[in-house]
């Protein structure tokens, strides 16, 4: 038998949901109704702000929330080089102008130096990513934008299931969004949501995630242009599983980080990125950083342990003209990769990665 390695593992608490599941199906809730709902208010009491609002991807959470500020065409937004590519596409589909900002040296988040130098007079909107776990010192970012009335987003997708009262998820901007996206801590297979503290953001919201449709005097009233980004009921099962086990997964993806991190601390090809536990950051995946990455990650497919390497940075892009120095956020791109993590890894499948690592960097001495 093949002694093997996947780069995510992921269980579901499948007892639970399959109770959830045949709930939902015996009352015929499929769409978007009851256990929706009641999935956002579990997902509100979890980040600590009023109002969630659930969707059909992270993805979409964002765009939802760009149309429903109703950003004019030409309207700059402010974006790092390391993201997911939906952060550049919701504003790009939008047709806003986009800058990017090139992120830290050691940590692949947006750099506040190089943000303050971005910024102009027609910039509306600062989204900072909160990366692999990694958070965005906030406050700094509301500092940076305050006197010049921009509005902040965070995009939280990689960092559901922190407790940091400081740093994010909506307690300071405008509004948070997330990802249920299957590598995620909590996953509803696809899906997301968005948090915020704002009442008249939550209601408008709601109105654009169902195509601005009104109902008044019974009848529908269509009241301005927005889409389908509804979530259903049969994903609010999936999605309130989860839930239930957040914390549990939290604590192990912490362990796992750390017994990466003492075991290959000292190795001199091989980097791991710094996830700083003391503030409560979620090692959501294990990313480390090499010169010899192709040689690397060719090593440990041949011994059946499966990795992926970094996504290209938003300014690899060949559809986004930009321009600018983004050493730091293509290093990222040419150096890092993923290594096998997850919650429910068995520590002797970490322990095969970490000894392959060693061989690894002992080879190349």
């Amino acid at each position: 038998m093949i002694d093997k390695v996947d780069l995510w593992n992921i269980d579901f608490n499948a007892k639970y949901i399959i109770r959830k599941l045949s709930y939902a199906l015996k009352n015929r809730l499929i769409s978007q109704g009851k256990l929706t709902l009641e999935f956002e208010k579990k997902l509100s009491k979890t980040v600590g702000l009023p109002y969630a609002v659930c969707t059909n991807s992270g993805s979409s959470a964002f765009l939802l929330l760009l149309i429903t500020l109703n950003l004019k065409k030409g309207d700059e937004i402010i974006i790092p080089d390391r993201t997911w590519i939906s952060d550049l596409h919701a504003p790009k589909i939008l047709g806003l102008k986009i800058k990017l900002v090139d992120v830290e040296d050691e940590r692949p988040v947006i750099n506040l130096q190089a943000l303050t130098k971005k910024i102009t007079k027609k910039t509306k909107v600062i989204v900072a990513v909160h990366l692999g776990g990694r958070l965005v010192n906030i406050n700094q970012v509301m500092k940076i934008a305050k006197k010049r009335n921009i509005i902040i987003i965070e995009d939280s997708s990689q960092v559901f299931g922190t407790k940091n009262k400081n740093f994010g998820l909506g307690r300071n901007s405008l509004a948070s969004f997330f990802s249920f996206s299957v590598a995620k801590i909590v996953s509803s297979g696809q899906g997301g949501f968005i948090a915020t503290k704002s009442r008249s953001l939550y209601k408008k919201l709601i109105l654009n995630r169902s195509h601005g449709v009104k109902l008044e005097n019974n009848r529908e009233k269509w009241s301005n242009v927005a889409f389908n980004f509804k979530f259903t009921d049969i994903q609010a099962c999936l999605g309130i599983g989860e839930l239930i086990k957040i914390n549990e997964k939290k604590k192990k993806l912490q362990r796992i980080y750390n017994k990466y991190f003492n075991e290959i601390k000292n190795l001199a090809h091989i980097k791991i990125i710094p996830i700083n536990l003391k503030i409560d950051e979620v090692p959501l995946y294990i990313d480390v950083v090499t010169k010899y990455r192709k040689k690397l990650f060719d090593y440990l497919k041949k011994k059946n342990i499966q990795t992926r390497p970094f996504y290209p940075s938003m300014s690899e892009a060949k559809y986004n003209k930009t321009k600018g120095n983004f050493r730091n956020s293509i290093y990222f791109s040419n150096n890092g990769l993923f290594l096998p993590s997850g919650p429910d890894l068995k520590m002797e499948k970490i322990n095969k990665v970490i000894r392959t690592l060693k061989e690894f960097e002992a080879k190349i001495k």
